[in-house]
């Protein structure tokens, strides 16, 4: 999808302005892709034939600690 800024109507220039002041990204062409469309598979021919077992992986999500936190009995202050 492309927009152009140029071609559109000035609701839609303010629309297009404040998503990239507020999230530093084009949010008025994302607001406009549906969320409900089909993605087409894009992998490499040969990684759709892989057969091989492929290792299960870990994620880590680090928080930073706050204040008043608490895990089971312990605060984590």
């Amino acid at each position: 999808m492309k927009v152009r800024r140029g071609d559109s109507t000035q609701v839609e220039k303010l629309k297009y302005d404040t998503g990239f002041q507020n999230n530093a990204f084009n949010q008025y062409a994302s607001d406009l892709i549906s969320v409900h469309r089909i993605l087409p598979i894009t992998s490499d021919e040969e990684c759709k034939r892989t057969t091989q077992m492929i290792c299960p992986i870990s994620v880590v999500i680090s928080l930073p600690m706050r204040p008043g936190l608490y895990c089971g009995e312990q605060c984590l202050v």
